[in-house]
């Protein structure tokens, strides 16, 4: 090979590298600068807890002033468990709210007619947190369901600043 070739191919070569470098640097410049866009609404849902959480629906809870709307619109990972006694329809009432607000988060929302079906479900979300008021609950909660729930069972009195104070302590960070 001439010695003409070997220096237009090292020129070539090093061409290369340098718009390769000076392209890299200036991807890396440019993207650390820009506020991303989803940066702004993390900061709002930053405050909430990232943890799988089930919120067993008694009356306390529903007599207690407690943001259910609210919760399950900041929260990704929430479900409701309705006891037996309360349906969708008791749901809306004490939130004031239409059923067409709630039919956004039929998702999140399981109503069950007995509560062996309850237990049954909440042994297989394994959620990381459950709340449960157990004076409401006309069954005591099976020795065995405690066995198969790897999170942590927080069971509430029926004091509704109790449960305001608990449940909110712990979805917010």
């Amino acid at each position: 090979m001439s010695s003409i070739k070997k220096r237009n191919l090292g020129l070539t070569i090093g061409g290369g590298l340098l718009i390769f470098t000076v392209a890299t640097y200036l991807y890396t410049k440019f993207y650390n600068q820009q506020p991303s866009k989803s940066s702004s609404s993390s900061t709002i849902k930053s405050k909430y807890s990232t943890k799988s959480i089930s919120i067993v629906i008694t009356d306390s809870i529903l007599s207690s002033s407690l943001p259910l709307i609210e919760i399950l619109t900041q929260l990704q990972d929430i479900t409701f468990i309705l006891t037996p006694n309360i349906t969708i329809t008791d749901l809306d009432q004490s939130l004031n709210s239409s059923s067409s607000s709630l039919t956004q988060f039929k998702h999140k929302i399981i109503e069950f007619e007995n509560y062996q079906s309850l237990w049954s479900i909440l042994k297989h979300l394994n959620n990381d947190l459950i709340f449960i008021v157990i004076d409401d609950l006309p069954e005591i909660i099976p020795i065995e369901f405690k066995n198969f729930i790897r999170g942590e069972i927080l069971e509430l009195e029926q004091n509704s600043d109790e449960i305001n104070e608990t449940i909110l302590s712990h979805l917010i960070i």
